[in-house]
């Protein structure tokens, strides 16, 4: 439901949920128990996608990236390098 409304053309608002909650989670707790719910995040949206590996492997990997980035929070600097990691790996 949500998935696929959040999906449509041309702005795929998808990967904002799972990054923010998957980065969230790296940040209060491991970093492995991110990367564990960010592969469930994006199995469950990309399955209602038309073309559900390739979305998969864009909202794995960008948010993977960023969960990797993210290993300690000193500054608010810190937060801005992993969005830019993320944006960047997200558009490519």
């Amino acid at each position: 439901g949500l998935a696929r409304l959040l999906s449509l053309e041309p702005y795929h608002v998808e990967v904002l949920p799972i990054a923010v909650s998957c980065l969230l989670l790296a940040v209060a707790f491991q970093r492995t128990f991110a990367l564990y719910l960010a592969f469930a995040f994006s199995v469950l949206v990309a399955l209602v996608q038309p073309d559900p590996m390739s979305h998969f492997v864009v909202l794995m990997g960008g948010t993977a990236v960023g969960i990797m980035v993210l290993d300690s929070v000193r500054s608010r600097t810190k937060l801005i390098t992993v969005g830019f990691y993320c944006a960047l790996t997200y558009a490519g």
